[in-house]
């Protein structure tokens, strides 16, 4: 049996089978897609309890004040911890440790896995880039 990373890879195994977890309905679970949206629908409901709260106490100001605070914590709870894995993810591609996944017959691997940056200037270039862009596949 293959291991669920595999099975998760695009169709198009070497021997032309596609499994039932690769079709699109079921690949959209289980590629995290839908949890990130679940994750973000929820916190939002959680930020939301307490200033719904105080709005309908009739403590508007309170409520403002929570919103604010919920927004300014939210920064570092989510941004902060992202920005630093990528830093981390970073340095391993700076050292090439992602290079095993050359090695391995699967295409997905080879266009999706880092290799180090040509020369220290490039790859802090490269590290600003990857920690403010947004692409198409994540909205």
């Amino acid at each position: 049996m293959l291991g669920l990373a595999v099975e998760l890879a695009p169709p198009g195994n070497e021997d032309g089978t596609i499994y039932l977890i690769q079709r699109p309905y079921f690949r959209l679970v289980g590629s995290g897609h839908v949890c990130v949206s679940i994750f973000f629908l929820l916190s939002g409901f959680v930020c939301s309890l307490k200033p719904l709260r105080l709005a309908r106490a009739m403590k508007p100001e309170e409520a403002r004040t929570a919103i604010a605070a919920s927004a300014f914590r939210r920064v570092f709870r989510l941004v902060v911890p992202c920005t630093i894995a990528t830093v981390i993810s970073w340095t391993l591609a700076q050292f090439n440790a992602y290079g095993m996944a050359q090695t391995v017959g699967y295409d997905w691997l080879h266009y999706t896995s880092p290799g180090p940056s040509d020369g220290f200037y490039n790859a802090i270039i490269d590290l600003g880039k990857n920690c403010v862009r947004i692409s198409v596949d994540d909205l």
